[in-house]
């Protein structure tokens, strides 16, 4: 094989990665996926941030959970990544519940009880809203930071 078909088939195997919605890091090697993402970062409106970061350390998680596609025609190809992000409203600070009992009249006592075990509160102190066990574990399994809630 020559070194212009070896290439062709990096590109080829970057573009089948593609297809299935993932960032191939033969086409967009570290350095560029970080340099890519420091200009995003500076050029975000205030108020959103990227929901895990810029730093090297970071890319890991952008390869494995940001979208990507490939638009092309007969004479170019654009490549279009999805970038997840976060407004400061909308961070949150996830505690686990644990209900107390507590005295309401001589030997009587009172526990509430919670559906969902954690409560998700938002940094700005707001609003918060209920997070079931099978949310939180796999939040903390997969190292999410993001996830869908439902207000109570």
């Amino acid at each position: 094989m020559t070194q212009l078909e070896i290439q062709i088939d990096k590109i080829l195997e970057a573009f089948y990665t593609l297809v299935t919605g993932k960032l191939p890091p033969n086409l967009l090697p570290p350095d560029v996926l970080h340099n890519i993402l420091t200009i995003v970062t500076l050029s975000l409106p205030e108020g959103l941030n990227l929901i895990v970061g810029s730093r090297y350390a970071d890319l890991p998680w952008y390869y494995q959970n940001v979208k990507a596609a490939l638009l092309a025609d007969v004479n170019s190809f654009l490549l279009v990544i999805s970038f997840p992000l976060t407004a400061v409203n909308r961070n949150y600070e996830i505690y686990k519940v644990v209900a107390f009992p507590f005295k309401i009249v001589n030997n009587t006592y009172l526990r509430y009880k919670f559906d969902s075990g954690y409560l998700a509160i938002n940094i700005l102190q707001k609003a918060y809203l209920a997070m079931s066990e099978n949310v939180w574990n796999n939040v903390k399994d997969n190292q999410l930071r993001y996830v869908q809630l439902t207000r109570r």
